[in-house]
């Protein structure tokens, strides 16, 4: 049976009491990186959901429904609350989702959280209108059968984002080596450089499984702020972004 866990990979992620919400802790690197995937998620809503350009930019999110898959702790899902979005996160790690619905108690957001896979979750009553992998297919065990499923939780009118790290030198070597060995700004062991792709055979991929990624961006490190910014570099981390074929 075809399946997008990766049980190794739940392991990593699915530690009791870590420290999600510790921005100078196991995951600094997501919370360095995260105002940067929000500007791009902005742009996005502004260019592909018709209506949204109306709402300004903090509540540019407004009367949307927004799935996070693989959301973790929730560090992207409260941002995108605070916005105005009617935000789902679903993630197959528990305690990852016990910290997720712990946070939004204490900071009084509204998210709705459900530890399932991609595959066991039923969209149909949700219809979202964004959908978002953020720095997860390059932790799924079967990326085509994971874009696959990407697209039969989306409908015609879902926008989709993906976020990830490129098979290139740069990416293995900043992305995997240096983040996890040198900078340790994420645990070791965190990624696997075997699983990152491309942004041509990300395409390709999504393509074949009836998405279309027309919007490519790279995020770059800002080492006068400390974070990261949009760039045409995509070298390492970037963001792709499309539509649903139906």
């Amino acid at each position: 049976m075809n399946s997008s866990i990766d049980n190794q990979e739940i392991e990593q992620f699915n530690k009791p009491n870590q420290d999600w919400w510790d921005e100078h802790g196991s995951f600094s690197a997501l919370h360095k990186i995260t105002p940067c995937r929000i500007n791009y998620i902005i742009q996005v809503i502004k260019k592909n959901i018709k209506g949204q350009e109306k709402y300004r930019e903090y509540e540019i999110c407004q009367n949307l429904k927004i799935l996070d898959i693989g959301c973790g702790g929730g560090i992207l899902c409260e941002p995108l609350s605070r916005l105005g979005g009617q935000v789902t996160g679903i993630d197959v790690s528990e305690n990852a989702i016990i910290a997720a619905k712990a946070h939004a108690q204490t900071m009084g957001l509204d998210i709705n959280y459900e530890c399932k896979s991609i595959e066991d979750f039923n969209s149909t009553k949700y219809n979202f209108d964004l959908v978002i992998a953020s720095e997860v297919i390059e932790h799924v065990s079967n990326r085509k059968y994971f874009l696959q499923m990407l697209k039969q939780i989306s409908s015609n009118k879902t926008s989709i984002i993906i976020t990830t790290i490129n098979k290139s030198l740069p990416g293995i070597v900043f992305g995997k080596y240096a983040a996890e060995y040198i900078l340790k700004i994420i645990p070791k062991n965190t990624h696997d450089w075997n699983k990152f792709i491309s942004p041509n055979n990300l395409y390709n991929e999504a393509k074949e499984c009836g998405i279309i990624l027309n919007d490519f961006v790279g995020f770059v490190p800002d080492l006068l702020k400390k974070d990261f910014k949009l760039s045409s570099f995509l070298g390492i981390n970037y963001a792709a972004s499309g539509i649903i074929l139906k």
